[in-house]
């Protein structure tokens, strides 16, 4: 073992299996009980370790006025890794659990052993603009040599996800899911000069949980990201030229997702998609102008900021994967 990977999520395996292999060398599964003491060091030297511990070794549990927590036994702790057999963890294989549909959250990486040629790469690894950000330091922590931690990513889900019990299943069907995402992220970046907004995209991905979810811009920035990869604007008409822009390109895409989107999994009383779309961008133009969003009147069939949040992130998912899949038809489409 070289290095771990230490997620926030709570994860049940299917089929009752201990690991599973995302990609060649990737290995998911439960940390060991040493591990566990490395993570929680690791946890300490970040800061504001208290949300984790708790979210890690409890068990939600739903009652009238809400939920109460119970404490577990340390076997059934839930600290989740992923065993790596190299140090410096792709940014490629970090982009595809993100990209997958449930979304898994890197929090930090722990090192474990170094070859005399993996120092070597260190300044490739911090080269990639999906690193940028990233804080390594070589020091002990527990019996690991070094950590890796982008800080802004650690302290957002602290802040906006810890307190999300919610368990994620992976089968080994999921992982075919994500070696598919790591296969279409991999051969992209190695040709990516071809396609700078796409490659754009990717970067501007990679960052956004640098945003916390709680302010509204983070909504910007998950549109800023479709219209650089969708939106042109030659005549000059501003807001309104974007929005029937994405309005058609985003129904047609959606078309050809291969799990298009539908929008009463997301909205109780949706408009039809392309006007659901302009009132996302109105939304988006509300936060830009300094406005006020109301969700009373303007904006009713979107409901709320949160649901607008969830569907957006959702659908820019999916159209950073079509992108990957096919680039031509996305590039062309921007200049339509």
């Amino acid at each position: 073992m070289s290095g771990l990977l230490f997620l926030g999520d709570i994860i049940r395996l299917k089929d009752s299996k201990e690991k599973i292999e995302l990609i060649e060398g990737h290995h998911l599964r439960k940390a060991t009980s040493e591990e566990i003491k490395d993570i929680k060091e690791g946890m300490d030297s970040l800061g504001n370790s208290d949300g984790l511990r708790h979210r890690h070794e409890s068990i939600s549990k739903p009652i009238d006025n809400g939920y109460k927590f119970e404490e577990i036994d340390e076997k059934d702790w839930n600290y989740w890794v992923i065993e790596v057999n190299k140090s410096f963890v792709s940014s490629d294989f970090v982009l595809a659990i993100t990209l997958w549909k449930n979304g898994l959250n890197k929090l930090f990486e722990l090192l474990y052993t170094f070859d005399k040629d993996e120092f070597v790469s260190i300044d490739d690894y911090f080269k990639d603009p999906l690193n940028q950000h990233t804080i390594m330091s070589i020091r002990r922590i527990g019996s690991a040599t070094g950590i890796i931690n982008q800080p802004n990513i650690y302290f957002n889900f602290l802040d906006n996800d810890a307190d999300d019990y919610n368990i994620i299943e992976i089968s080994e069907v999921d992982a075919e899911d994500i070696k598919t995402l790591y296969t279409l992220v991999r051969n992209f970046r190695a040709d990516a000069e071809k396609y700078p907004y796409i490659q754009k995209a990717l970067v501007d991905f990679g960052t956004l949980k640098m945003i916390s979810k709680k302010t509204p811009f983070f909504y910007v920035g998950i549109f800023s990201i479709i219209e650089s990869l969708l939106a042109h604007n030659p005549s000059g008409d501003g807001d309104k030229g974007i929005t029937h822009q994405l309005s058609k390109k985003l129904l047609l895409l959606n078309k050809r997702f291969k799990k298009p989107l539908v929008l009463k999994e997301y909205f109780n009383n949706p408009a039809n998609f392309e006007k659901t779309i302009g009132k996302l961008y109105n939304y988006r133009s509300t936060i830009a102008h300094g406005d006020f969003a109301n969700f009373e009147s303007t904006l009713q069939s979107i409901e709320s900021k949160e649901k607008a949040t969830e569907f957006l992130y959702v659908l820019l998912k999916n159209l950073i994967i079509i992108s990957l899949e096919e680039p031509e038809l996305v590039s062309d489409l921007k200049n339509l």
